[in-house]
């Protein structure tokens, strides 16, 4: 069995390693696509049913609910992990605003939402490679980003859950 920090090693390496690919692909806009070495660049938070993160209606206002919606290619569907030390990330919108556990609460079923960033503990977040380029996204209660009720459908919310290795808490970064 692997410990928890080499598992958590790996996924930092291999967003790293994501980042340096986006940086050196030729014909991508390499150049534009350069980010600063502590940022693992910009990615699409994937779902079990092939659909993005979006973070509704483009806007970039606090408190917007951030939901699972047809990969569209929009910049409200990328994201930027900001390492926050030891194996946590901010998650930061194209806002410039943080995904964030609404109101630090604890609960399952707590909406993620979009909010200006202020280094709470519920806008820090853990990534755990759980296979194959998979990951779970991993909250400050010890929880685990979930697609509300394993729904396929666009729109559906991006919640907090206890952690329960279902497809709908499993993620791959593009």
């Amino acid at each position: 069995m692997r410990s928890r920090g080499k598992t958590w090693g790996r996924a930092l390496a291999v967003l790293a390693v994501t980042a340096s690919v986006a940086v050196v692909a030729p014909g991508a806009g390499a150049q534009s696509r350069a980010r600063a070495p502590e940022e693992a660049g910009q990615h699409r938070i994937e779902t079990f049913a092939h659909k993005c993160l979006d973070v509704a209606r483009r806007s970039a206002a606090d408190d917007v609910p951030v939901i699972q919606y047809e990969c569209n290619g929009g910049p409200n569907q990328e994201f930027r992990f900001v390492p926050r030390g030891g194996d946590t990330f901010e998650i930061r919108t194209f806002a410039d605003k943080c995904l964030d556990v609404r109101g630090a609460n604890p609960a399952d079923g707590t909406p993620i939402i979009q909010w200006g960033c202020n280094g709470g503990h519920n806008q820090l977040f853990r990534i755990r490679e759980v296979g194959d380029g998979y990951f779970e996204i991993g909250t400050f209660a010890g929880k685990c980003l979930d697609v509300r009720g394993g729904s396929p459908a666009d729109e559906t919310p991006i919640i907090q859950w206890e952690c329960n290795g279902r497809p709908n808490q499993v993620f791959r970064m593009r």
